[in-house]
């Protein structure tokens, strides 16, 4: 029986490669949730922020309200850790897939 690529990529390179997708997955995920300056560049309107965006604008006032802008803090760094605890054993094998025996 001969094996075409497809089913050996299917059967014995995907299977292998999961935890590194979801590991990527993961890291890319909250680096693009925490990113400031494509968010700055493409959403110039006021009435389209960011909760990224509307931080550092509040950061930068004259005045800092910090008990909101903690709160902000809190709400924005909540999904990306949320999106870590679910996926905390992928991305634990993915990291430590390339270790020796």
């Amino acid at each position: 029986m001969e094996l075409s690529y497809g089913r050996i990529f299917f059967r014995i390179m995907l299977p292998m490669a999961i935890p590194a997708l979801f590991t990527i997955a993961v890291l890319q995920f909250i680096q693009v949730w925490d990113d400031l300056l494509v968010a700055m560049l493409f959403l110039p309107n006021p009435a389209v922020r960011t909760i990224t965006v509307g931080l550092a604008t509040l950061q930068a006032q004259r005045i800092v309200n910090i008990p909101v802008l903690m709160a902000g803090s809190f709400v924005r760094a909540l999904p990306a850790v949320i999106v870590y605890l679910i996926f905390q054993r992928s991305l634990i094998n993915g990291l430590t897939m390339g270790m020796g025996k």
